[in-house]
């Protein structure tokens, strides 16, 4: 029976059990089935279920826009995202120093402080030295004296560095796009600024920074909170020997918490009322026998931050040291939160030596971040049976039983690579650390995107140029489902090498079979000499007549939706001011269009390409507002018997074809 056949009813049902993508993909595949992405009770159904913690479930909710084209937006975010296709690239400005949280993104110029809302108003504020420096009369007012910590629900925090008295301030402004900008307290002299941090919401402010006051000889990372709306903290005071409110709370030291580079061995995140502290280093110096390594997680209420109150968990289990060595020089950890529970995730890149082979390769692991009841230590206090080390163990020591990751919670990138060459598309380049300016990993697309310095073809002088490098997997279909055609069904699953481990379970690569790995692609794609690739080019880049350079200082950026990133040529000094980019994957995202000239020309093709994926790429452009929108990318697999068709004609007809009511 075909499924336009069945009872609404039924299919109501059947599609309350799928994803958004494939309730769309459903939906498009008949114009008795388009009703799935238009009737709005299930697709309320479909948000709740799907994407509750999202931006477009919360302007639904708000009634600000329509369940109905909620999916469409998330769906066409995720696709633009996990296929590697920008849907657009501006330069928003320029400036010294850039942060970026929220959507939001506020940077430094000569003239002052800027923030713009990219994902939902698009509204920009302004801000004059003269108000910035307000209450600090004696110190210069200069742009090079300031530093940008955070910005979170309207609230911009910085530092003041007075060169001159050598003190550092500490500054928190009310700076919400479209309203009245306000200093929220007075400046608070901060007398040490090692690492130091900022997380904040509307009604409090944590600061931390790395510092000595242990016993052991190590920096430790202490904890201070900063009430935004009065005295809401309770601290002990000595001189009253009583408890009292305060605007301060008490300084809350992350004991035995090791880790000091934010974003590679540390993560802070404040989530759902409680403040996160992560760590993926086990101890402050090198334990020589040890057989496990864990993410040490702490947390705190942030309306009552104290020692006493944070619960610890030690035993998330991480990796084995028995999986092969681990180049440090590329860790990534960060914490994420799932749009469809909202539970924070932890996010790693590392690379390592399978197994102390000769080759490495880099894998994204995802761990749910969790607190157990009970404190699980006594089960680990004995090392492996029968190893001969447990004998000569430390205190510091740790052991855990192998724990076999679930396939969704490892993510190899030789699988992607492999990828390329069961399409037939030539090997996918690898870029050293050097070249690679930028990594991000996005949980919820399971798509990897890297920055890289690769050679540029419109540059005459030999320098490199920017390129997004991206690589994304889904969920393999059942086998009972796939199609029994002749030819072979893209994309390819992986097929790992045999390697073999003296780990008593299966390999990564062996796990990693659950899914189906795209092609690593690369944006705007190498050897396409078309007008829309050089436009995106110049827009990515610096201008390469003026500035003949060879290395760059990049300070980059990630969301769901949006990357942003400040690019500026090395050694030009902190107060030269450089381009901020912003790659957008979200059609409906309030930032200002890039202006491309009225061209709409069909896109050369490289013959390895059209024979390897059967795709086209083009730049879209409407009038009257142009825009380079995403590379529009024809499957094999949405095409029957694609290899015989004439890829000419099926661009003809795909541009001549207007808006479809369904999404595309």
């Amino acid at each position: 029976m075909n499924l336009d056949r069945l009872p609404y009813d039924v299919l109501f049902g059947i599609s309350l059990f799928l994803d958004i993508e494939e309730v769309v993909q459903l939906g498009n595949t008949s114009p008795h089935l388009r009703f799935l992405i238009q009737d709005e009770t299930l697709c309320r159904r479909l948000v709740e279920d799907c994407a509750s913690h999202t931006l477009e479930a919360e302007l639904a909710q708000a009634g600000e826009t329509t369940y109905g084209t909620a999916i469409r937006r998330i769906y066409k975010r995720r696709q633009a995202l996990s296929s590697g296709t920008p849907v657009f690239t501006s330069v928003i400005g320029s400036g010294i120093d850039l942060v970026y949280h929220q959507g939001a993104a506020c940077w430094i110029d000569q003239h002052g402080i800027h923030t713009r809302d990219l994902h939902r108003s698009g509204h920009s504020q302004s801000l004059g030295f003269d108000f910035i420096f307000r209450y600090l009369k004696a110190v210069q007012r200069d742009c090079s004296q300031l530093r940008l910590l955070h910005y979170a629900d309207g609230i911009l925090t910085l530092l003041c560095n007075d060169h001159v008295s050598d003190t550092a301030y500490l500054l928190a402004i009310g700076l919400t796009p479209g309203s009245i900008p306000k200093h929220l307290m007075e400046p608070r002299i901060i007398e040490n600024t090692n690492r130091i941090f900022v997380r904040s919401t509307k009604h409090v402010l944590f600061y931390g920074v790395h510092a000595s006051g242990t016993t052991h000889g190590y920096n430790e990372w202490f904890i201070r909170g900063i009430s935004l709306c009065g005295n809401i903290f309770r601290k002990f005071c000595k001189s009253q020997n009583c408890t009292i409110e305060s605007v301060d709370s008490e300084p809350v030291q992350l004991r035995d918490f090791p880790g000091s580079d934010i974003g590679t061995t540390v993560a802070f995140k404040i989530h759902c009322g409680y403040f996160y502290a992560l760590s993926n280093c086990s101890q402050f110096d090198v334990v020589e026998v040890d057989w496990t390594s864990f993410y040490h997680c702490i947390k705190f209420p942030i309306l009552d931050p104290r020692e006493k109150t944070c619960s610890v968990n030690r035993r998330i289990y991480r990796r084995q040291h028995a999986e092969g060595p681990v180049n440090d020089s590329w860790n990534g950890l960060c914490l994420q939160a799932d749009e469809r529970t909202n539970q924070l995730m932890i996010v790693e890149a590392r690379t390592e030596w399978p197994i102390g082979g000769s080759s490495h390769e880099r894998t994204f692991y995802s761990e749910l971040l969790s607190f157990p009841e009970s404190d699980e230590d006594v089960a680990y206090k004995d090392g492996p049976p029968g190893d001969i080390y447990s004998k000569i163990r430390s205190d510091h020591s740790k052991w855990s039983p192998d724990q076999v990751r679930e396939p969704w919670q490892n993510h190899p990138e030789n699988a992607n690579a492999n990828a390329n060459l069961a399409h037939g598309l030539p090997p996918a380049d690898m870029y050293i650390l050097a070249r690679t300016k930028f990594q991000w990993y996005n949980f919820t697309t399971r798509t990897f995107v890297d920055i890289v310095k690769d050679d540029c073809e419109f540059c005459e002088n030999g320098r490199f140029c920017l390129r997004l490098r991206m690589g994304s997997r889904k969920p393999d279909a059942p086998d009972r489902v796939r199609s029994e055609r002749q030819t072979p069904q893209l994309p390819l699953k992986y097929a790992p090498s045999a390697c073999p481990s003296p780990l008593q379970r299966p390999s990564l690569t062996e796990r990693s079979t659950d899914y189906v790995y795209t092609p690593i692609s690369t944006w705007p794609c190498k050897k396409d000499s078309s007008q829309n690739a050089k436009s995106a080019h110049d827009i990515m880049n610096l201008d390469s007549d003026n500035l003949p350079y060879h290395g760059m200082d990049f300070q980059g950026f990630a969301d769901e939706r949006t990357i942003i990133y400040l690019v500026r040529p090395s050694g030009a000094g902190k107060e030269t001011p450089g381009n901020i980019v912003c790659i957008s994957f979200d059609g409906d995202a309030s930032v200002p269009r890039w202006q491309a000239p009225l061209l709409r020309e069909k896109p050369k093709l490289e013959p390895e390409r059209v024979r390897g994926k059967q795709s086209i790429q083009c730049e879209e452009f409407k009038i009257p507002e142009a825009r380079p929108s995403a590379y529009v990318t024809i499957l094999e697999e949405d095409i029957p018997e694609a290899h015989e068709l004439n890829l000419d004609q099926i661009w003809d007809e795909w541009a001549s074809q207007p808006d479809p009511a369904c999404i595309a």
